[in-house]
Protein backbone atom coordinates (compact mmCIF):
# COMPACT_ATOMS: atom_id res chain seq x y z
CA UNK A 1 0.00 0.00 0.00
CA UNK A 2 1.18 3.50 -0.88
CA UNK A 3 -0.42 6.35 1.05
CA UNK A 4 -0.42 10.01 0.03
CA UNK A 5 -0.36 12.04 3.23
CA UNK A 6 -2.03 15.46 3.29
CA UNK A 7 -3.43 16.42 6.68
CA UNK A 8 -6.00 18.83 5.18
CA UNK A 9 -7.36 16.33 2.66
CA UNK A 10 -6.67 18.35 -0.49
CA UNK A 11 -8.22 16.78 -3.57
CA UNK A 12 -4.90 16.53 -5.43
CA UNK A 13 -3.72 13.89 -2.96
CA UNK A 14 -6.64 11.70 -4.02
CA UNK A 15 -5.94 12.41 -7.69
CA UNK A 16 -2.40 11.17 -7.17
CA UNK A 17 -3.58 8.07 -5.31
CA UNK A 18 -6.01 7.33 -8.14
CA UNK A 19 -3.20 7.62 -10.69
CA UNK A 20 -1.14 5.11 -8.69
CA UNK A 21 -4.10 2.73 -8.56
CA UNK A 22 -4.41 2.95 -12.34
CA UNK A 23 -0.88 1.55 -12.48
CA UNK A 24 -2.08 -1.52 -10.59
CA UNK A 25 -0.88 -0.64 -7.08
CA UNK A 26 -2.86 -0.18 -3.88
CA UNK A 27 -2.94 3.49 -2.90
CA UNK A 28 -4.99 5.86 -0.77
CA UNK A 29 -5.00 9.52 0.19
CA UNK A 30 -4.88 9.91 3.98
CA UNK A 31 -5.13 12.74 6.50
CA UNK A 32 -3.78 10.63 9.37
CA UNK A 33 -0.06 10.01 9.17
CA UNK A 34 -0.09 6.88 11.34
CA UNK A 35 0.11 4.08 8.77
CA UNK A 36 3.22 2.04 9.70
CA UNK A 37 2.36 -0.73 7.22
CA UNK A 38 2.27 1.65 4.24
CA UNK A 39 4.90 3.34 2.12
CA UNK A 40 4.06 7.00 2.58
CA UNK A 41 4.48 10.10 0.41
CA UNK A 42 4.19 13.50 2.08
CA UNK A 43 2.08 15.81 -0.07
CA UNK A 44 2.51 19.36 1.20
CA UNK A 45 3.02 18.56 4.89
CA UNK A 46 5.94 16.97 6.73
CA UNK A 47 5.68 13.48 8.14
CA UNK A 48 8.76 11.72 9.53
CA UNK A 49 7.23 8.34 8.61
CA UNK A 50 7.19 9.25 4.93
CA UNK A 51 9.52 7.57 2.47
CA UNK A 52 9.36 10.59 0.15
CA UNK A 53 9.56 14.22 1.30
CA UNK A 54 9.51 13.45 5.05
CA UNK A 55 10.64 16.99 5.94
CA UNK A 56 8.97 19.94 4.23
CA UNK A 57 10.02 23.44 5.23
CA UNK A 58 6.59 25.06 4.92
CA UNK A 59 7.94 28.60 5.36
CA UNK A 60 8.56 30.55 2.16
CA UNK A 61 11.07 32.94 3.75
CA UNK A 62 13.21 30.10 5.08
CA UNK A 63 12.87 28.40 1.71
CA UNK A 64 14.19 31.42 -0.21
CA UNK A 65 17.04 31.94 2.25
CA UNK A 66 18.00 28.27 1.91
CA UNK A 67 17.98 28.52 -1.89
CA UNK A 68 20.20 31.61 -1.91
CA UNK A 69 22.68 30.06 0.54
CA UNK A 70 22.98 27.10 -1.83
CA UNK A 71 23.67 29.38 -4.78
CA UNK A 72 20.30 28.83 -6.45
CA UNK A 73 19.15 31.97 -8.33
CA UNK A 74 16.33 33.34 -6.16
CA UNK A 75 15.19 36.86 -5.27
CA UNK A 76 16.69 38.69 -2.32
CA UNK A 77 14.63 39.00 0.85
CA UNK A 78 14.57 41.26 3.89
CA UNK A 79 12.71 41.08 7.18
CA UNK A 80 12.90 44.85 7.37
CA UNK A 81 10.68 47.03 5.18
CA UNK A 82 12.51 47.98 1.98
CA UNK A 83 11.28 50.78 -0.26
CA UNK A 84 9.95 49.36 -3.52
CA UNK A 85 10.15 45.74 -2.34
CA UNK A 86 7.08 43.48 -2.17
CA UNK A 87 5.57 42.51 1.22
CA UNK A 88 4.88 38.82 1.62
CA UNK A 89 3.54 36.23 4.03
CA UNK A 90 5.74 33.29 4.99
CA UNK A 91 2.83 30.90 4.44
CA UNK A 92 1.28 32.28 1.27
CA UNK A 93 -0.53 30.09 -1.25
CA UNK A 94 -1.30 30.82 -4.92
CA UNK A 95 -0.01 34.36 -4.65
CA UNK A 96 -2.80 35.36 -2.24
CA UNK A 97 -0.49 37.78 -0.41
CA UNK A 98 0.40 39.47 -3.70
CA UNK A 99 -3.21 40.01 -4.68
CA UNK A 100 -4.02 41.43 -1.23
CA UNK A 101 -1.13 42.92 0.74
CA UNK A 102 -0.70 41.24 4.14
CA UNK A 103 -1.47 43.45 7.13
CA UNK A 104 1.61 42.16 8.94
CA UNK A 105 4.19 41.02 6.34
CA UNK A 106 6.73 38.42 7.42
CA UNK A 107 9.29 39.62 4.90
CA UNK A 108 9.86 41.72 1.80
CA UNK A 109 11.15 40.41 -1.52
CA UNK A 110 13.07 42.30 -4.17
CA UNK A 111 10.97 42.79 -7.33
CA UNK A 112 12.36 41.20 -10.49
CA UNK A 113 10.95 41.89 -13.95
CA UNK A 114 10.40 38.65 -15.87
CA UNK A 115 9.13 37.80 -19.34
CA UNK A 116 8.06 34.17 -18.96
CA UNK A 117 7.51 31.64 -16.19
CA UNK A 118 7.66 27.86 -16.12
CA UNK A 119 6.59 25.16 -13.71
CA UNK A 120 9.20 22.40 -13.72
CA UNK A 121 8.33 19.18 -11.91
CA UNK A 122 11.44 17.51 -10.52
CA UNK A 123 11.60 14.01 -9.10
CA UNK A 124 14.98 12.94 -7.73
CA UNK A 125 16.96 15.07 -10.17
CA UNK A 126 14.79 14.17 -13.15
CA UNK A 127 12.68 16.76 -14.95
CA UNK A 128 9.46 14.75 -15.32
CA UNK A 129 7.05 17.44 -16.58
CA UNK A 130 7.35 21.03 -17.81
CA UNK A 131 4.63 23.62 -18.26
CA UNK A 132 4.51 27.31 -19.10
CA UNK A 133 2.25 29.80 -17.33
CA UNK A 134 -0.09 31.41 -19.85
CA UNK A 135 -3.01 33.86 -19.46
CA UNK A 136 -6.34 32.07 -19.34
CA UNK A 137 -8.83 34.90 -18.79
CA UNK A 138 -9.13 38.36 -20.33
CA UNK A 139 -8.88 39.88 -16.86
CA UNK A 140 -5.69 38.01 -15.94
CA UNK A 141 -3.29 39.80 -13.62
CA UNK A 142 -0.39 41.37 -15.52
CA UNK A 143 2.36 39.76 -13.45
CA UNK A 144 0.94 37.54 -10.68
CA UNK A 145 0.79 34.27 -12.60
CA UNK A 146 -1.59 32.22 -10.44
CA UNK A 147 -4.66 30.18 -11.34
CA UNK A 148 -6.85 32.33 -9.10
CA UNK A 149 -5.78 35.44 -11.01
CA UNK A 150 -6.46 34.19 -14.51
CA UNK A 151 -3.41 32.08 -15.47
CA UNK A 152 -2.97 28.38 -16.19
CA UNK A 153 0.01 26.06 -16.42
CA UNK A 154 0.01 24.84 -20.03
CA UNK A 155 1.93 21.70 -20.94
CA UNK A 156 1.63 22.36 -24.67
CA UNK A 157 4.46 22.15 -27.18
CA UNK A 158 5.15 25.87 -26.72
CA UNK A 159 6.46 25.17 -23.22
CA UNK A 160 8.81 22.50 -24.53
CA UNK A 161 10.05 24.82 -27.28
CA UNK A 162 10.88 27.73 -24.96
CA UNK A 163 12.33 26.04 -21.90
CA UNK A 164 16.11 25.86 -21.67
CA UNK A 165 18.45 23.47 -19.93
CA UNK A 166 19.50 26.36 -17.68
CA UNK A 167 15.91 26.65 -16.41
CA UNK A 168 15.68 22.90 -15.83
CA UNK A 169 18.98 22.91 -13.94
CA UNK A 170 17.85 25.78 -11.72
CA UNK A 171 14.79 23.68 -10.83
CA UNK A 172 16.91 20.61 -10.08
CA UNK A 173 19.26 22.67 -7.92
CA UNK A 174 16.32 24.14 -6.00
CA UNK A 175 14.83 20.76 -5.10
CA UNK A 176 18.27 19.45 -4.12
CA UNK A 177 19.03 22.52 -1.98
CA UNK A 178 15.84 21.98 0.04
CA UNK A 179 16.65 18.25 0.37
CA UNK A 180 13.35 17.21 -1.17
CA UNK A 181 12.70 14.07 -3.20
CA UNK A 182 10.35 15.96 -5.50
CA UNK A 183 8.86 19.38 -6.06
CA UNK A 184 7.22 21.60 -8.65
CA UNK A 185 9.50 24.58 -9.13
CA UNK A 186 8.22 27.94 -10.34
CA UNK A 187 11.07 29.34 -12.41
CA UNK A 188 10.85 32.64 -14.28
CA UNK A 189 13.26 34.06 -16.84
CA UNK A 190 14.38 37.64 -16.34
CA UNK A 191 15.00 40.21 -19.04
CA UNK A 192 18.64 39.12 -19.39
CA UNK A 193 17.56 35.52 -20.06
CA UNK A 194 18.64 34.20 -16.66
CA UNK A 195 16.40 31.93 -14.56
CA UNK A 196 15.12 32.97 -11.16
CA UNK A 197 13.38 30.55 -8.79
CA UNK A 198 10.29 31.89 -7.05
CA UNK A 199 9.38 28.84 -4.98
CA UNK A 200 9.17 25.05 -4.76
CA UNK A 201 5.71 23.50 -4.40
CA UNK A 202 5.51 20.18 -2.54
CA UNK A 203 1.79 19.72 -3.25
CA UNK A 204 1.39 21.07 -6.78
CA UNK A 205 -1.98 21.30 -8.46
CA UNK A 206 -2.83 18.25 -10.55
CA UNK A 207 -5.53 19.73 -12.79
CA UNK A 208 -3.76 18.13 -15.73
CA UNK A 209 -4.16 14.36 -15.50
CA UNK A 210 -0.86 13.65 -17.22
CA UNK A 211 0.94 15.48 -14.43
CA UNK A 212 -0.61 13.17 -11.83
CA UNK A 213 0.37 10.20 -14.02
CA UNK A 214 3.98 11.42 -14.20
CA UNK A 215 4.28 11.62 -10.42
CA UNK A 216 2.55 8.25 -10.03
CA UNK A 217 4.99 6.51 -12.37
CA UNK A 218 8.02 7.78 -10.49
CA UNK A 219 6.54 7.13 -7.05
CA UNK A 220 5.83 3.54 -8.09
CA UNK A 221 9.32 3.25 -9.57
CA UNK A 222 10.83 4.15 -6.19
CA UNK A 223 8.31 2.65 -3.74
CA UNK A 224 6.37 0.06 -5.71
Amino acid sequence: MITIYNRLGWCDAEKLAAAIRRLGHEAAAVTNGEHPEAKMVSWGFSNPRASLNPRIIGNKLIELKTLRRAGVPAPRTSQERMVGWIPRSAHHRSGDDLAEEPTAPDYWVEPVSTDVEFRVHIFRDLSIRVGMKLPHRPDHHPWIRSVDLGWIVSYCTVAQAYITEEVRQAARDAVKALEYDFGAVDVAVDQTGKPIVWEVNTAPGLLNGKTADAYARHIVRVLG
